[in-house]
């Protein structure tokens, strides 16, 4: 006689056993996006032989215990390798755990790993040849997520051990085009420049490091409470353009106000750009004069 009753439970279970088949042979992939450029910090990478290598150095936090793949995808040649927490980037193959720079294919990296949860590690791009730049992804397949965070500044394992603050890094894209304002620069005798003025809010005082990457010869200016397009000498407090890109280092407070003014070294350019902020805190960027 036929067991409806019985039939149903065997479909349930069937199903239930699909289910958490599928459970266990789950994964997670995270993915992280960055680059190697000309204001990168450089070190002599494991099995190097110059300290010309280009480096970014990425804290890595799992929350699950168990078997983690790392690939990456870049327009370079690149190398990677994983670190125990702290490194000491001046002698980086005393902390390392295993390196790889051609199983993920052409070019590319594969890491397999068995990680625990809650522990740090550091997973160090870098490039196969010296003075290489370029864009790069990694792509992390495993049980859970894991957290991957811009450091290049470490605790240095040394016979007198020096603390160094972590540092982070804050981005900000953006574009000049026909559509912005137009200003006479500083230090310019035309009418015709494109800009973008950023407000920055500090939320923790301290030196703080920007950096530009575009696909035009920028400037930056940087203003102390105001930004007058009519007075733009008005309230500056620094400015730069070195060889297409720009730098500032400068001190900020806590409770001020400041602005960043984006513009071109040429009149009437457009473009995109990439505005990185290094410092001991996030840095908020809120366009004033977007059209």
């Amino acid at each position: 006689m036929y067991n409806s009753f019985a039939y149903n439970i065997i479909k349930i279970g069937v199903i239930f056993n699909f289910f958490i088949n599928d459970a266990v042979d789950a994964h997670v992939t995270t993915n992280y996006t960055n680059g190697l450029s000309s204001y990168s910090s450089t070190f002599m990478r494991p099995n190097g032989n110059t300290n010309n290598y280009y480096f970014h150095a990425i804290v890595v936090r799992t929350f699950s215990t168990g078997s983690y793949n790392f690939t990456s995808n870049s327009t370079f040649d690149i190398y990677g390798s994983f670190h125990r927490y702290p490194v000491d980037i001046t002698n980086p193959s005393q902390s390392i755990i295993t390196y790889d720079y051609y199983n993920g294919g052409a070019l590319h990296f594969q890491i397999n790993l068995d990680l625990q949860s809650n522990q740090i590690y550091v997973l160090i791009v870098s490039t196969y040849s010296p003075n290489v730049t370029g864009l790069f992804t990694i792509i992390v397949e495993g049980p859970s997520n894991v957290e991957l965070i811009h450091n290049d500044y470490f605790v240095l394992e040394t016979t007198t051990t020096t603390t160094i603050r972590p540092m982070i890094t804050s981005d900000y894209l953006g574009f000049l085009s026909s559509d912005n304002l137009q200003f006479n620069r500083p230090m310019s005798n035309s009418d015709n420049h494109y800009y973008q003025a950023i407000e920055i809010t500090v939320t923790v005082s301290g030196t703080y490091i920007f950096m530009s990457s575009s696909t035009f010869n920028i400037y930056g200016y940087f203003y102390e409470n105001s930004f007058d397009p009519y007075y733009p000498n008005l309230n500056l407090i620094a400015s730069n353009n070195d060889n297409t890109q720009f730098r500032i280092n400068i001190t900020l407070q806590f409770q001020r106000k400041y602005i960043l003014v984006i513009t071109s070294f040429g009149y009437n350019i457009t473009g995109a750009f990439l505005i990185k902020a290094i410092g001991p805190t996030p840095l908020l960027f809120t366009p004033i004069n977007q059209i």
